[in-house]
């Protein structure tokens, strides 16, 4: 009897599990999705109106900076999670920023759970 128990609790779990990391990955897909469109809209004006590459370089940087900006709300669900959870899920979500930097392949799945939140992407003109 207490094996059932465990294997309902365990299949609840999972299945937890998958869905909020379903949804994270969903709404990933939506702000990319968005980006991407701004980012058509850019290269449009920028055809279309002749502006000058700086200023089309400047806005290009701009819009990436505000949706890196934008994961504020992700950072926000993932502290919700069990802390198993909390971890895989955020070293998945932030694999692109961690495996960038050299400093990270030493660190500690922890560590970088912890810290990737934190990093805010800089703009800093040239």
């Amino acid at each position: 009897m207490v094996k059932i128990v465990v294997m309902v609790f365990y299949a609840v779990l999972i299945s937890y599990s998958i869905s909020v990391i379903s949804q994270i990955v969903s709404a990933q897909d939506k702000s990319e999705a968005a980006l991407a469109e701004k980012m058509e809209i850019l290269d449009n004006i920028y055809h279309m109106c002749h502006l000058p590459l700086d200023l089309y370089t400047r806005l290009k940087h701009s819009l990436r900076y505000i949706y890196d900006k934008d994961s504020k709300n992700l950072n926000n669900f993932i502290e919700e999670l069990p802390p198993n959870l909390r971890e895989q899920t955020a070293i998945f979500i932030h694999e692109k920023t961690w495996s960038s930097i050299p400093f990270f392949d030493a660190a500690s799945d922890s560590f970088i759970t912890w810290i990737c939140p934190l990093l805010k992407p800089l703009l800093v003109p040239e």
